[in-house]
């Protein structure tokens, strides 16, 4: 079995802008802390808790107690609620098909690694038509850190579909990605461009594959599935670099 290992901001859903406008509002109207960075790179751990912890304690000179994080994750929660009702939140173009396409080939298994709370997480995925509750995860409710959100979603993975695993991708959308990737040492760790939010994700006309643009750094990728079950090194130019899973 080989596992594949997804974020959800911005790789299964397109919700990284109202993510961060709900996160932000949320340290305005319970903090009181206005001019927040929004820049994520920037912070030690770029997850959900690990970044209030860092704000609130740069700003009140002091670690929150278990009822500040209550009382930010509640609010940051109500205010992601109200926008996922006012327009239900969209996958990223051919996430689910994708998600569908690895879950009918018996080789490839899917976990999810998350720096969202998981209730975040939950809302994010239902509100675009996925299932959290369908695979494995861990999110920033388990670790601040995403090194060790992506060692506990594998460790998941394996006590769920009776592993090991000969191989495991991450796949997400940020530079903190790939520094987890290389912290965890995952030999085939990928990152999902930030740009191909767009429609980077399709179905081939042939049914028989898909085509999930990924990046390392700064260099376009591609995840390939086709028919044939082997792991290939995959380039694309000089700077690019990726796996090929074949099925």
């Amino acid at each position: 079995m080989r596992l594949v290992m997804f974020d959800i901001d911005g790789t299964l859903t397109d919700t990284m802008k109202v993510d961060a406008l709900c996160f932000v509002r949320a340290f305005a109207e319970v903090c009181g802390f206005g001019d927040i960075d929004t820049d994520w790179s920037r912070y030690k751990h770029a997850t959900d808790a690990g970044i209030f912890y860092e704000i609130f304690e740069a700003r009140v000179g002091r670690l929150p107690t278990a009822d500040d994080i209550s009382r930010f994750h509640q609010h940051f929660m109500t205010l992601l609620v109200e926008a996922s009702k006012e327009r239900p939140f969209a996958a990223m173009p051919g996430a689910a098909q994708l998600l569908s396409l690895l879950a009918a080939r018996g080789v490839y298994k899917v976990s999810l690694a998350t720096g969202c709370w998981s209730d975040s997480a939950r809302l994010k995925m239902t509100s675009a038509g996925m299932c959290y509750d369908a695979y494995p995860s861990a999110s920033c409710d388990d670790a601040l850190e995403r090194d060790l959100i992506l060692k506990l979603s594998m460790q998941k993975a394996t006590s769920h579909f009776g592993g090991p695993f000969v191989s495991a991708v991450y796949v997400g959308d940020g530079v903190w990605d790939a520094r987890a990737c290389r912290k965890v040492g995952i030999h085939s760790s990928a990152s999902a461009q930030a740009a191909a939010r767009r429609n980077w994700l399709r179905k081939v006309p042939s049914l028989s594959s898909a085509i999930f643009p990924i990046a390392i750094y700064s260099s376009t990728v591609w995840i390939e599935l086709p028919k044939r079950d082997n792991v290939t090194p995959l380039k694309r130019g000089r700077r690019a670099s990726g796996v090929k899973l074949s099925v």
